[in-house]
């Protein structure tokens, strides 16, 4: 899908589904969004990085439950509080998070009363992440949460061990340096969960692996002067104490 037609949208005042996850085009113009008055789901996903001027035509999706926009450069720079006034939505995907307002969690996401799924992408630099999962406790029907590419930061294990209310939760954690007390914080918080989540799911980068095993290794074979090749990639860091093993 490389463009949209304003005017074919505007005779199309039935359609419940788009699905465009592979935008071609650098921008996308969503002012003649507001003709869709039964859409339920829209998801908006580019190739290369998607630049939008403006999302207040959603205001006009008083039906639309599922909204999935990702990869669009600057979004941060729009009036995120037009997300607020989508009351029935179910499903948020949203990315990219890095420099979302202090505010995004208290005054957008905790409007969301019927919110069921959080998927949030990019979560770096001036993230305000601990104020984000502030407001995900408290939202009493969401139960699936997902942080794609995230810094977890000093403090997170406690900020995620308050979330019981998520059952499913996915984390990608941005792998630039400090590996072992990044996988340790995850770790640790996701234990505080072991009475709520019923699936998790943990992303780590191959590179990662690779170089833990290669690293592990060189460790056992020092005094041998040898180096052996890279295993299977089944070791990550983590830093000591480990969570929940006696050491």
């Amino acid at each position: 899908m490389t463009m949209i037609d304003g005017k074919l949208f505007s005779v199309l005042d039935v359609l419940r589904v788009i699905n465009a996850v592979t935008i071609k085009c650098e921008s996308l113009n969503l002012d003649s969004f507001n003709a869709l008055k039964c859409v339920k789901e829209l998801r908006l996903k580019s190739t290369f990085g998607l630049s939008i001027k403006s999302i207040d035509s959603l205001t006009e999706l008083k039906t639309l439950k599922i909204l999935s926009l990702t990869s669009v450069t600057d979004l941060h720079k729009l009036d995120l509080t037009v997300l607020a006034e989508l009351v029935n939505l179910e499903w948020l995907d949203l990315g990219e998070c890095t420099d979302f307002p202090k505010n995004f969690g208290s005054d957008i996401l905790l409007k969301l009363n019927r919110l069921e799924k959080l998927r949030l992408e990019k979560g770096q630099g001036s993230c305000h992440t601990f104020e984000i999962l502030e407001a995900v406790k408290d939202m009493e029907r969401l139960e699936q949460l997902e942080l794609v590419n995230f810094d977890v930061k000093t403090g997170f294990d406690k900020a995620i061990g308050l979330c019981t209310n998520i059952k499913k939760l996915m984390i990608i954690p941005t792998y630039i340096s400090q590996s072992a007390t990044t996988n340790n914080m995850v770790l640790s918080g996701v234990l505080q969960l072991h009475g709520s989540l019923s699936h998790f799911v943990w992303g780590v980068t191959l590179e990662l692996l690779r170089v833990t095993e290669l690293f592990v290794y060189q460790c056992e074979d020092s005094n041998k002067n040898e180096k052996k090749p890279g295993g299977n990639g089944d070791c990550i860091p983590v830093l000591k104490p480990v969570p929940d093993i006696s050491n």
